[in-house]
């Protein structure tokens, strides 16, 4: 509501974007539920990417904004300024989150066998 009370015009495609992305994200919840459906791995990993993605470009998106701001002095840096902490900690909970689910999988070295190997 804020965007809307101070006018922050460009924060309608991040919106937007938040918009796409949490359809696919629900998408991707209402197939794994479904039985005999199988969601294959990279999907999740893909949905991921995408929310990591959003939150960078919500930081480009606001370029304009802030040129805006620093010549015409609009209103409305100080909800910019909340949503910039947010999308922020966002971004970083999602990289985190990336580093430590996906990254750590394929890290993770191939169980060894406890089988001796042939000698002949």
């Amino acid at each position: 509501w804020s965007w809307v009370q101070f006018h922050l015009v460009y924060a309608v495609y991040g919106m937007m974007f938040n918009t796409f992305v949490h359809v696919i994200m629900y998408m991707y919840f209402a197939v794994s539920l479904m039985e005999n459906v199988n969601v294959p791995g990279p999907i999740r990993r893909s949905i991921t990417w995408i929310q990591i993605i959003q939150f960078i470009s919500s930081f480009v998106i606001s370029i304009p904004y802030v040129n805006y701001y620093n010549t015409v002095l609009c209103l409305g840096i100080e909800a910019f300024t909340i949503s910039c902490v947010c999308n922020s900690s966002y971004l970083l909970l999602f990289i985190r989150f990336y580093r430590r689910t996906y990254n750590a999988t394929m890290a993770r070295p191939k169980p060894q066998s406890n089988r001796r190997p042939k000698t002949t």
